[in-house]
């Protein structure tokens, strides 16, 4: 059984919801601005750690904002924690293709986040970009959009974690998964044969 929590979308955009399974212990802190904040408790490995799952703002004008306002929430924060979602900002040259050149201004915002709270990208294994304008035809722009950022204790907690970025294929955007135990088996498995 899932359990869930939705904003609906203005027009066609902006839509929002978090998922996670029965079973996990999550605390949903507060939603605004297109910030989830959750509370995960791990009763394994007691530790408990932030969860931020994040829809970035795509314009210009609110983008700064954005990030000013979760940078000033996690800095707050006293335990791990994680940034997952559409962060809507790239952080290197490499990370967009097509469209206009990437320049100084499109990469600061997630770098001086990335400096200012001590967060460390995950990287990804699967596909470079997680975005893509579907214009095929001609203008076609592919960007990494989506990303898992963790601060450094989170890692010491997870050091086998893995972000699985999957193929684009209905939406404009293919999802980010992140395993927090690297896809080590969870438990026995009994071996089944038909």
């Amino acid at each position: 059984m899932r359990r869930n929590y939705m904003v609906p979308a203005v027009g066609i955009g902006g839509g929002f919801a978090l998922l996670w399974n029965e079973g996990v212990d999550l605390e949903l802190i507060k939603v605004s601005n297109g910030i989830f904040q959750e509370l995960i408790k791990e009763p394994l490995r007691k530790v408990h750690w932030m969860l931020f799952t994040v829809y970035g703002r795509p314009y210009e004008t609110e983008k700064q904002l954005f990030w000013e306002e979760l940078e000033k929430r996690i800095i707050k924060v006293r335990v791990p924690w994680v940034v997952i979602g559409d962060l809507n900002v790239i952080a290197h040259p490499w990370e967009k293709s097509g469209g206009r050149r990437v320049t100084a201004r499109d990469t600061c915002i997630l770098t001086n986040f990335l400096q200012n709270t001590g967060g460390v990208d995950l990287g990804f294994h699967g596909w470079k970009f997680t975005w893509q304008n579907n214009r095929f035809v001609g203008g076609l722009t592919r960007e990494r959009l989506d990303r898992a950022v963790v601060s450094g204790d989170w890692i010491t907690y997870f050091p086998e974690a893995k972000v699985t970025n999957a193929p684009i294929s209905v939406s404009d955007h293919g999802y980010v998964l992140l395993d927090s135990v690297g896809g080590r088996k969870r438990g026995f498995k009994p071996f089944l044969f038909f």
